[in-house]
């Protein structure tokens, strides 16, 4: 009888361990619940601003493409004034020898 009690003490103690393990490991649980949530609000949050700044990106290349398109387009609108002006400058000087 007395080595059923002992048996019994033991199984009660083994009991009480795995409860108390359970609890443990379920708060453990919830802890890693929430923080995971926390982990993926803030993964969220850092995509959105991820693609906030990719557009931003996008954005500035587009203008300064439009502003190298402009520049090129002075230049060239200058080449082509020069290019005139030269050009009348030699019609000036075949017509002075004509003459």
């Amino acid at each position: 009888m007395h080595e059923l009690k002992t048996k019994f003490d033991e199984l009660d103690k083994r009991i009480q361990k795995l409860i108390s393990l359970h609890k443990q490991l379920k708060s453990e649980n919830q802890n890693l619940v929430q923080l995971n949530r926390t982990l993926e609000l803030e993964l969220s949050e850092h995509k959105q601003r991820y693609h906030r700044l990719e557009e931003g990106l996008e954005g500035l290349k587009e203008q300064q493409k439009s502003t190298a398109n402009k520049s090129i387009s002075g230049i060239k609108q200058k080449v082509n004034e020069m290019i005139s002006e030269i050009d009348r400058s030699v019609t000036l000087i075949n017509a002075q020898h004509k003459k």
